[in-house]
Formats: C-alpha cells, sequence, structure tokens
C-alpha cells in the first residue's frame, strides 16, 4: 500500500474541496460537501468502488446521572439512521442499548 504525503492537513472539508477544486490534490468527503462540484463537473469522483472501513461511535452516560430525554432522542435518532443505513452492526446497537440501560438504571 502507497500512503499519500502533502504539506496541508486539515479538519475542514471547505478547505479540502477548495484545495481539491485548486487542483492541489485528491480529497475523501462526504457528498454534502463535495456535491455540487461534482454535479458541476469542478470534481470528479474517482476510486468509487471503494468502501471505506467502518468507524465506531460510542455513547456514554454518567451512569449516576439522570439522562435528560432529548438526549435519549438524539441517541435514538443516530442509532436508527446508523441502522437504516447499513452502518451499524447489531453488536454495536447493543452496545448502544447497554449502555444506555446501565445509566438509566442507576
Amino acid at each position: 500500500m502507497q500512503r499519500v504525503h502533502g504539506s496541508v492537513k486539515a479538519n475542514s472539508g471547505d478547505l479540502l474541496r477548495a484545495l481539491a477544486v485548486a487542483g492541489q490534490g485528491i480529497i475523501f468527503q462526504p457528498a454534502f460537501i463535495v456535491g455540487t462540484e461534482i454535479a458541476s463537473g469542478n470534481l470528479v469522483p474517482i476510486l468509487e468502488a471503494f468502501e471505506p472501513l467502518p468507524r465506531t461511535a460510542c455513547a456514554i452516560f454518567p451512569s449516576n446521572r439522570f439522562i435528560p430525554a432529548k438526549v435519549r432522542a438524539l441517541t435514538d435518532i443516530i442509532a436508527a439512521e446508523l441502522a437504516a443505513n447499513g452502518r451499524a452492526r447489531a453488536s454495536e446497537k447493543s452496545v448502544i442499548d447497554q449502555a444506555v440501560s446501565v445509566s438509566e438504571s442507576t
């Protein structure tokens, strides 16, 4: 495997998009950041069959505190969205449910 090395590191999708449009390299960004540029032809998708490794998301709650309904609602929405998009594995969802259950029981 060959690593790509460059002179710019950024955690801003907007900055990375601008650099790619200026011809300064390739980027891996979500459609909501690069969709307009792809539609206009300013950027061209490459490696479309590439599937990145899944990332882990954890919801950690203090076990000695009440979890506000809006926090529980947010974690439920995130878990449902991940599951609907095929991004959550059963074990990951059960870990979220266990973490919430443990927090709620104390």
